[in-house]
């Protein structure tokens, strides 16, 4: 797999972004504050999932109206 191609994924699907993105937080969080490291990895997996399919779904356009 090029770069490009990987780029491409990574770009087109939200659920590596947001997820990297509250990994981080999550992890600057455990090391600041003491938070469980247990907690950091679920909170990541939940949340990175969730904020995943809400990228995609705004990015679906809506079903048109049914007459």
């Amino acid at each position: 797999m090029n770069f490009e191609a990987l780029w491409s994924k990574v770009t087109s699907d939200g659920h590596i972004p947001i997820g990297l993105f509250i990994f981080i937080v999550g992890a600057a969080i455990h090391v600041f504050h003491g938070l469980d490291p247990s907690f950091v990895a679920f909170s990541t997996t939940v949340l990175g999932f969730l904020g995943g399919h809400a990228w995609i779904q705004s990015k679906t356009p809506p079903d048109p109206p049914k007459p």
